[in-house]
């Protein structure tokens, strides 16, 4: 079900203040039937006529994007650049992320208009797998990583779930993913100027989680004590990030990785 207003300003017929004064004015036909309500819910396979036109809602459609650091996963905002404002070509207003990544998090971010596809992958029972790959200011212990793995209590209701940790370095990071451009020094620099630490008092990781509370891989390491000096998600659903995607740059999901993440 959605809102016809909505409907109609995501088949681009016009912005949400444009179409409400054409559903005022009796220009919309629902299923046969004229329409004067803007809120009313609709059927997505409704028969919607607009001014004599029948209007067709825009074909799903899935993007990957590098998400840079410094912009926030909104459809919009007053403030802060979204990462709906880096698809400004593509001219739809039906994209949304799949979930979030926090402003100072890079890597894999899904947009999409499939509703369905992003309660698929972000309901809690499905458990859909998550890397991230940390560096921080603190060196876990053999003992710390194995009680990580087998969940810990950041503060919520139940313990995380079991997960996978493992030690790397910034030089295996950055050649096996899409974290600066396969760079390592590049990287060094921006953690030091990020956090004010030396990129030889840092320690990486790769984490998969198979959850996705607020915060979670943040309130993880501080568990231990460590904070989280940069953060980018490598993975989601089965998918690596495209190693030829730089940050603020992305593209269509082919119909084999639409398949990947619906399954």
């Amino acid at each position: 079900m959605i809102r016809l207003d909505k409907y109609l300003a995501n088949a681009n017929v016009g912005t949400r203040s444009q179409v409400k004064k054409l559903i005022k004015s009796g220009d919309v036909i629902v299923n046969d039937k004229i329409c004067t309500d803007a809120n009313i819910k609709i059927e997505e396979e409704s028969q919607v006529i607009c001014q004599g036109n029948v209007i067709e809602p825009l074909a799903n459609c899935v993007y990957m994007l590098n998400k840079p650091e410094g912009v926030i996963s909104a459809t919009s905002d007053n403030e802060y650049r979204t990462v709906i404002d880096l698809l400004e070509k593509e001219e739809r207003k039906d994209l949304f992320s799949i979930g979030r990544l926090d402003k100072d998090t890079e890597g894999l971010l899904l947009i999409t208009n499939d509703g369905a596809l992003s309660h698929n992958l972000l309901s809690p029972r499905k458990h859909v797998s998550k890397t991230y790959f940390c560096v921080t200011d603190k060196e876990l212990s053999l003992d710390e990583i194995s009680e990580m793995e087998k969940g810990i209590d950041i503060g919520d209701d139940k313990k995380t779930l079991p997960c996978i940790l493992n030690a790397t370095t910034l030089e295996e990071a950055c050649s096996t993913y899409n974290i600066a451009m396969g760079n390592a020094d590049s990287l060094f620099e921006r953690i030091d100027k990020l956090s004010g630490y030396s990129s030889f008092n840092v320690y990486s990781y790769l984490l998969t989680i198979n959850e996705g509370r607020f915060h979670q891989v943040k309130r993880m390491f501080s568990y231990f004590g460590g904070e989280i000096l940069y953060l980018n998600r490598v993975e989601f659903a089965g998918l690596k990030l495209d190693m030829t995607l730089d940050l603020g740059e992305y593209r269509k999901l082919t119909e084999e990785e639409i398949r990947i993440i619906r399954n």
